[in-house]
């Protein structure tokens, strides 16, 4: 841990060996109410013509991050569902991706039922609400807003039930991650449920709109960050030094460190601030914008 720089103490090398820049998205990227700037805008497209490798690492899906493929460039082969799936946007390639089994998506739900959590459950194309199980129905309103996408509405439980056969035969289930959410000032169920699953990995999260509620992203162990920021490495034939990172919340906390430069969001909460080597000012500032003009002057 570390107490990480302002942007005023950069030296005009700190970036010079930097190849690959990997963003978070919300809270990152985009400001709290979902939107990124012209500035951004202008910063990136300056980068891609230098020859910078530009590429996602977040907790969205792919589906939720086709704006930004189209309108930032982020088209590189990056990490998204928080480590579940590895993906090359300007190919449409694949390259690692970890299924959440569908047991556990089935025990995640009757768990969140039961708990009165939200629910959302992911596949590679959409991601879907429960019709019987309507809970805050306003997070889904701002949680659909910020993905640019509109959930799917099944009966979940039917609908894992439907998918257990093809599961067992395949050994592969459609599920990619369950996102739980809980309005953290009524409840405090998310860490009892991370205790009752120690196979999955629970990635927490806050949405900037509503910050009293918490929420976790709930993906195999096997999606590893280390392992996924690993294979990164080997996919770019780059070495960690000549990476750049930025985020915001506890599950960027791996890239920060990892990358030799890491910059942490003015927003973010102390621990995760502590793993950046520097801080820059946060999205609703132009935070990755002036920090790239900082690393990579004209």
């Amino acid at each position: 841990m570390q107490n990480p720089k302002p942007l005023s103490v950069i030296e005009p090398d700190t970036a010079k060996e930097t190849k690959l820049i990997f963003f978070d998205v919300d809270g990152t990227l985009l400001d709290s109410s979902g939107q990124f700037s012209d500035v951004l805008q202008q910063q990136l497209k300056r980068l891609r013509e230098r020859g910078l490798s530009l590429a996602i690492a977040s907790g969205r899906p792919p589906f939720a991050c086709r704006f930004l493929f189209e309108q930032l460039g982020l088209v590189d082969t990056g990490l998204f569902y928080t480590g579940g799936l590895i993906y090359q946007p300007s190919s449409d390639k694949t390259f690692t991706r970890h299924s959440l089994a569908n047991d556990d998506a089935r025990d995640l739900f009757y768990a969140a039922r039961e708990l009165g959590l939200y629910f959302e459950l992911y596949d590679s194309e959409r991601f879907i609400l429960d019709v019987a199980h309507q809970c805050a129905p306003h997070i889904t309103a701002e949680h659909s807003r910020q993905l640019r996408c509109e959930p799917e509405r099944e009966v979940i439980e039917t609908l894992l039930l439907r998918a257990e056969p093809e599961a067992t035969k395949s050994g592969e289930s459609p599920w990619i991650k369950v996102l739980l959410g809980e309005d953290a000032r009524e409840s405090d169920f998310l860490p009892q449920l991370e205790a009752r699953f120690p196979e999955l990995h629970f990635a927490y999260a806050k949405l900037p709109s509503y910050p009293d509620w918490r929420f976790a992203s709930v993906i195999p162990k096997a999606a590893d960050k280390h392992l996924a920021f690993d294979r990164l490495l080997d996919h770019y034939q780059l070495a960690s030094h000549q990476v750049m990172a930025f985020g915001d919340a506890g599950s960027d906390k791996v890239f920060l460190q990892r990358a030799g430069v890491g910059v942490a969001m003015g927003s973010a909460v102390a621990d995760v601030q502590a793993c950046a080597d520097f801080l820059c000012p946060s999205s609703d500032e132009e935070g990755v914008a002036l920090a790239l003009a900082s690393f990579f002057p004209e």
